[in-house]
């Protein structure tokens, strides 16, 4: 277990305003993925010994400089547990999608706890960029909980970590954006999020970049506030994916959320035709389907945590 904090206070001028910042007291953004295609995922941590339902706050993407928000509310009744995480990912989910709507990374829809903004033109907030300012918001007074980037300010392709050239549009193809293509990790020792307008945004100094689609770190946070040793207790079940569905590769691989142990595929009949032992060491397996006839099926999940799963499965 993490050590507890101090109970320092800090605060933020917000128009000649002082706001306290209580360590450890509302919701921050905890990781950021803006990886390549619709690889796009915020993780939200709460730092507070209590349950924290989202019904009160939203989140708005600020894209290109814009100082108006895009925004996207989350579903009702979603709560994040005491020292736990939320993960949204971009609602891209169509195996067959092309362009703009291709399928987000099977192994980051595998990690997500909830998907936003299945369409564009209907709500855009999820497809952020690199050059796009991020935040959580209160819904009732409007304030600002955290902010990654610059509100009103457009970096080029991103934020960098260079304090003499943070925002210089010369480094719009500088390698070494962090917020562009990349994986960014909040750093331990923060305790709250940032709620006023930064006039500069260095992620170094809160953040660690680990890379372009690596998404290894979501579903858990590393912070001085504490932490739940209880595993994924945001679920009901796991989440589970199976593709490509339908099948006529004469293959499918199963992707789930928890450690697999064993998985069954039943026909519609439902007739046990074929049984997948595995090591209890694994959550992605690819099973062979050559034996199976044209149809649907019912592929039944088995976890180590004696959890269950059931999905269909339709081979061609």
């Amino acid at each position: 277990m993490k050590k507890h904090l101090l109970s320092t206070i800090t605060t933020l001028a917000i128009s000649g305003v002082l706001i306290a910042q209580v360590p450890c007291s509302k919701i921050f953004f905890s990781e950021y993925v803006e990886g390549t295609g619709n690889n796009k995922a915020l993780e939200i941590y709460n730092p507070t010994n209590q349950p924290v339902n989202l019904n009160n706050y939203k989140m708005a993407r600020y894209r290109n400089g814009s100082t108006f928000g895009d925004y996207v509310s989350f579903p009702t009744g979603t709560i994040i547990p005491p020292k736990n995480v939320l993960v949204v990912v971009l609602d891209k989910r169509n195996p067959n999608g092309t362009g703009t709507d291709t399928m987000v990374d099977p192994e980051l829809q595998a990690l997500a706890h909830i998907f936003l903004c299945p369409v564009y033109n209907l709500n855009s907030m999820m497809y952020f960029n690199g050059n796009d300012a991020v935040t959580i918001e209160e819904i009732a007074s409007g304030a600002i909980l955290d902010i990654i980037g610059v509100i009103g300010q457009d970096p080029g392709y991103g934020w960098n970590d260079d304090e003499n050239n943070l925002f210089q549009q010369s480094n719009w193809y500088d390698p070494n954006h962090w917020t562009y293509n990349n994986t960014m990790i909040r750093k331990p020792s923060v305790t709250h999020g940032v709620n006023a307008n930064p006039a500069f945004f260095n992620p170094a100094i809160e953040w660690d970049t680990i890379g372009v689609n690596v998404f290894t770190n979501l579903r858990t946070h590393n912070c001085e506030c504490g932490f739940n040793n209880v595993e994924e207790p945001l679920e009901t079940s796991p989440t589970v994916l199976l593709y490509p569905n339908p099948t006529q590769s004469g293959y499918v691989t199963v992707h789930s959320s928890k450690i697999i142990k064993k998985i069954e595929i039943y026909n519609t009949i439902g007739q046990l035709v074929s049984t997948v032992d595995a090591d209890g060491s694994t959550a992605k397996i690819t099973i062979d389907t050559h034996n199976l006839n044209k149809g649907l099926y019912l592929v039944k999940i088995l976890h180590t945590n004696q959890t269950k799963s059931t999905r269909k499965l339709k081979v061609e």
